[in-house]
């Protein structure tokens, strides 16, 4: 079975999910996919963020907010993958400005390698 669900930051319903699938029986694989500029936060100047799903706009100047989202980010990445961790299942971060059959491909060989074949 193949899934895609949106982590929009619900951390309990993540592991919640991850131990459901788990616990009927399924193998769970998290390919977390992320723009490179969510992973670095490389916005200069005067931005205007826009919310989504209703969420207000908020104009700021990232740089002052830069070592915060950062450290916050990697934070929620952390709790995530340790989610997946306890619930034995993989995680692998998708960055998008990478080939999809390179992340694809490296996960293949981190898998071949681990399971010993």
């Amino acid at each position: 079975m193949l899934a895609s669900v949106p982590l929009d930051g619900d951390e309990a319903a993540i592991a919640d999910g991850i131990q459901h699938l788990r616990f009927i029986g399924h193998e769970v694989i998290v390919f977390h996919t992320l723009d490179p500029w969510e992973l670095t936060f490389p916005f200069t100047g005067n931005v205007e963020f826009n919310g989504y799903e209703g969420a207000a706009k908020l104009t700021t100047r990232p740089a002052e907010l830069r070592k915060t989202y950062l450290a916050e980010f990697n934070a929620f990445l952390g709790r995530v993958r340790r989610a997946c961790e306890n619930n034995k299942s993989h995680y692998v971060l998708a960055d998008t400005s990478h080939p999809l059959h390179e992340t694809l491909s490296a996960y293949l060989a981190f898998r071949e390698k681990s399971h010993g074949r």
